[in-house]
């Protein structure tokens, strides 16, 4: 049963969620073109295609949350919504327990086991 909550994941567990909506918890690494590279909790790089780069200022952006659908080939974020993050650091680490932690007890975060 889909419950319409959206997982956190990070760069390893992508490939599981191919074809799904997710959410990701990054550091902006670089912007090629209308891709930005988002540096995951688990320190992998997820390539993330944007709809419109307009609508924030990718160069100058840190940290983001942004949700999206995983390509069915696994290997691509979707991007349809961004959330930034405000601050000059975020606890990646932390944010890697969280990925683990939902995975672990996915009622708990509304999500069918």
């Amino acid at each position: 049963m889909d419950t319409g909550a959206t997982p956190h994941i990070n760069s390893a567990r992508l490939g599981s969620f191919a074809g799904r909506t997710v959410r990701v918890i990054g550091k902006v690494e670089r912007v090629e073109g209308n891709v930005v590279m988002l540096k995951s909790s688990d320190e992998g790089l997820i390539e993330v295609s944007i709809a419109n780069l307009g609508e924030h200022d990718w160069p100058n952006l840190q940290y983001v949350e942004i949700i999206g659908k995983v390509s069915k080939s696994g290997d691509v974020l979707q991007e349809f919504s961004t959330i930034e993050m405000t601050g000059p650091e975020l606890d990646m680490k932390l944010v890697d327990r969280l990925v683990a932690f939902e995975e672990k007890l996915p009622d708990v975060f509304g999500r069918a086991s």
